[in-house]
């Protein structure tokens, strides 16, 4: 017995010993570690990774292995390769994928000497938003959960599991395998809140990435009441039905809600319809029942309107002079939205103030009387807050065809947009799904629209999918573009803590002092620290917290700007005929452009710029996208502008990637510093095996671009196929 204890204390002995040498060398190893703030996934065998982040000139060696694909165990094989570093900065190092793995999700370590100072994984899921059909977060029994963002589902096995607090677990499968965007059916005997976490088919078990909470509830009951109401199809033009219809809803909404059907027919009315909460206005279809608004010196601000869990379906409106058409949820661009659980669904809208024989001073009083009743003039339909779904309409307005504003949780489905002498907008979305539109102009002078981030409030998470732009000739010609001038605060910090610092220069501060700074974002555009990117949680005068410590990360050195966001926005395969570009312009962050079409258009551009306020472009990706012939006096392409402006030597743009294109005619790949040497604008940019056909200048890096890598670019009849001056 006594043998058998010594033989433990030696064992134990042995044990300690033993794990204080491996814990000292693990902790020699990693001392001292580089920061990775964001990788350019996802990328293949073959294809080159570009890695910002801090402290990367010390890299000696990338060390890479693919991940076994289960779910469910690790990784058994240790064999790493090494990479081949083509480039790299202190802030940024681009590698070459080894040709030899099959695609996959790989583990990356980086090295110094013969320490590893840094380690990541590319092509893992990068969650940019869950929506489920109730809205962000939230789903119902028998409905969906929507996950966005890249890297998402690789294969059919991709896996969301589900877990209660008291550890139950369920399993949701991808009913569509999607990298960017795909959907899991939720079962109908499923309720209560979970904690997510998605496997996108590939990887171990390592590989599994939470993101939040689901809550699966049932919507509220629908009230079974329908009140039918018939066309009295009256002879005296001007006959107002609207009396009857504004009565008839409040007597719905007396009864707990319901439906008014409007049998087939036409419905004559001189004044608004207000539709209650809980009350859907249905006609039988678009073919079949008509409102049909009388032409009127003063419209009313909103043919239709309402606020929550409201619906319009199955009609034609038809209008004249007017204001908005249908306004839901908003009442303004300054309040916030109180709307909620809305519903528009197969409603044809032609509103046209400029017809008949309307002289051109009667064009110009008209489109300055819908300008003066509201800023930006009428629109068709004026929609906010939560779970918002239009479907199927067909919308053409005198002035811009729609305007969600903050739209929380919003599906935009198979709709068409006419705009007439404005423009559309998605204003300050945060979940928007906005898939297989038409969206054109119906007058030569219309313009195209795009997502703002106005007045201090940010626009994020917002998938722009199979889309058809086309027509677009008025104004800026912008059939999609980010906007919004401004920002919050651009200077030096002091007092960095673990996940909070003091703004030290009371000079820097921008248009929106006074606003909530919360879900603004933090870029650090020079010093130490460079391309680091955060979100602000709170703000207590000069005291602003982060959901990302700065300590240790950066220095006196660093300098930042805080502006509202233009982040997480996904355009996939969307087609532009006859438009002006694609802009991701300043403020945008972890952008990615996919598979889209141009033909006769402006292409695409990403741009940082003194916007009223210092606004970067940090980590975009064009990828797969093909443009075909040029736009209307101005080169077609795609582009990447920094427009450095006097005083400034901070980095306005950084991390971009070019990647798979194919530039058919007339297009160039432009990367425009404007600026000097000494003043770089641009850093980091990854332009890969693209392929340029039929034009002048093939590639063009101007001055003022620091850490270009340019492989792989394949060109036919080009006559000069890179310039670099």
């Amino acid at each position: 017995m006594a043998e058998f204890a010594l033989d433990n204390k030696l064992k134990t002995l042995l044990t300690s010993l033993l794990l204080s040498f491996f814990t000292t060398i693990i902790s020699c190893c990693y001392s001292s570690a580089a920061e990775v703030f964001w990788v350019s996934d996802p990328v293949k065998p073959g294809e080159t990774a570009q890695v910002n982040g801090t402290d990367f000139e010390r890299v000696s060696n990338v060390e890479v292995r693919r991940l076994d694909d289960n779910p469910d165990t690790a990784t058994a094989s240790t064999l790493f390769k090494t990479a081949q570093i083509i480039a790299k900065t202190e802030n940024s190092l681009s590698f070459v994928l080894p040709n030899d793995f099959t695609p996959g999700i790989f583990d990356v370590k980086l090295k110094a000497s013969n320490a590893y100072i840094a380690a990541f994984k590319l092509n893992a899921p990068d969650v940019y938003w869950p929506q489920g059909d109730r809205g962000n977060g939230i789903a119902s029994p028998g409905g969906w959960l929507r996950v966005s963002g890249r890297n998402i589902a690789f294969s059919p096995k991709s896996t969301v599991k589900l877990k209660s607090q008291e550890g139950r677990e369920i399993t949701l499968n991808a009913r569509d395998v999607d990298q960017w965007s795909a959907s899991f059916p939720v079962p109908s005997n499923v309720s209560g809140s979970y904690t997510v976490s998605l496997w996108n088919g590939l990887g171990d078990k390592s590989t599994w990435t939470p993101f939040g909470t689901l809550v699966v509830a049932a919507p509220p009951a629908t009230p079974p009441t329908t009140f039918n109401l018939y066309s009295n199809q009256p002879e005296k033009p001007n006959f107002d039905d609207a009396p009857r219809l504004n009565a008839a809803m409040q007597g719905l909404q007396k009864k707990g809600g319901g439906r008014l059907l409007l049998r087939a027919g036409v419905y004559h009315l001189n004044g608004p319809l207000t539709i209650p909460d809980g009350v859907s206005l249905v006609g039988e279809g678009p073919e079949l029942t008509t409102l049909n608004w009388n032409d009127m010196d003063v419209p009313p601000d909103a043919l239709v309107s309402g606020d929550k869990n409201v619906g319009l379906e199955n009609l034609t409106i038809n209008a004249q002079r007017h204001f908005h058409v249908i306004r839901f949820g908003v009442l303004d661009f300054e309040r916030a939205p109180t709307g909620e659980n809305i519903l528009v669904k197969n409603v044809v809208v032609r509103a046209f103030a400029f017809g008949g024989r309307a002289t051109m001073e009667d064009v110009i009083k008209r489109k300055q009387q819908m300008e003066d009743h509201f800023p930006g003039g009428a629109i068709g339909l004026f929609l906010g807050g939560k779970n918002i779904v239009v479907e199927g309409c067909d919308v053409l307005s005198s002035m811009r065809s729609f305007v969600l504003q903050r739209p929380r949780g919003a599906v935009v489905t198979g709709n068409a947009f006419r705009n007439g002498l404005g423009w559309y907008s998605l204003t300050q979305p945060d979940g928007v799904l906005f898939e297989n539109n038409y969206l054109t102009s119906a007058d030569l002078l219309g313009s195209g629209g795009g997502i703002a981030a106005n007045a201090g409030f940010s626009a994020r998470n917002v998938l722009m999918r199979g889309n058809k732009f086309d027509y677009m000739f008025g104004g800026d010609r912008e059939a999609m573009t980010t906007d919004g001038p401004g920002g919050f605060y651009h200077g030096k910090l002091q007092d960095v803590k673990a996940d909070s610092a003091r703004l030290s220069d009371s000079n820097g501060y921008g248009w929106f002092e006074k606003k909530d700074w919360r879900g603004a974002l933090l870029f650090v555009v020079n010093g130490r620290g460079l391309g680091l990117v955060a979100h602000v949680t709170s703000r207590d005068s000069d005291k602003i917290k982060l959901d990302r410590p700065l300590e240790n990360i950066i220095d006196e050195s660093s300098e930042v700007t805080v502006v509202q966001a233009q982040e997480n926005e996904l355009f996939v395969d969307n087609s532009f005929t006859d438009t002006g570009g694609v802009q991701a312009f300043g403020t945008s962050y972890k952008s990615i452009f996919f598979e889209n079409k141009t033909l006769r258009s402006g292409g695409f551009s990403s741009t940082g710029l003194n916007y009223k306020h210092l606004q970067p472009v940090f980590y975009i990706q064009y990828l797969n996208n093909t443009l075909s012939a040029p736009i209307i006096n101005k080169q077609s392409g795609i582009e990447i502008n920094g427009n450095q402006f006097d005083g400034n030597t901070a980095t306005l743009v950084k991390g971009i990637v070019i990647r798979n294109n194919r530039l058919m005619s007339g297009s160039s790949l432009r990367i425009v510093g404007l600026s000097t040497a000494d003043r770089p604008s641009i850093r980091s940019v990854l332009i890969e095996n693209n392929e340029i056909k039929n034009t002048d200048i093939g590639t063009i890096v101007r001055n003022g671009v620091e850490d270009v890598v340019i492989r792989g670019t394949v060109t036919e009849n080009v006559k000069i196929p890179s310039r670099v001056n």
